[in-house]
């Protein structure tokens, strides 16, 4: 009567790197956290996320940089 429902793998997998991406957000520091989304999610540009923060350009990078470190690196020990 009803059609079967098929998930493509890829889809499936794609879906999980997602969840686990937004998990390990959530375990960031709450600045890092948010550099990530607005850099990532929200699109800003460097500029734009300084002038939020009222930092240097070059501090939001080093934040940025360490913040995907932390979150490569919490995304490994999940």
């Amino acid at each position: 009567m009803f059609d079967e429902v098929v998930i493509p793998d890829y889809e499936l997998t794609e879906f999980d790197n997602t969840r686990r991406v937004f998990k390990a957000l959530l375990k960031l520091p709450a600045r890092y956290e948010r550099v990530i989304r607005m850099r990532f999610f929200q699109e800003k540009t460097l500029v734009e996320v300084a002038e939020t923060f009222e930092l240097t350009q070059g501090r939001v990078w080093q934040m940025e940089a360490k913040a995907l470190r932390m979150l490569k690196n919490k995304m490994k020990n999940a």
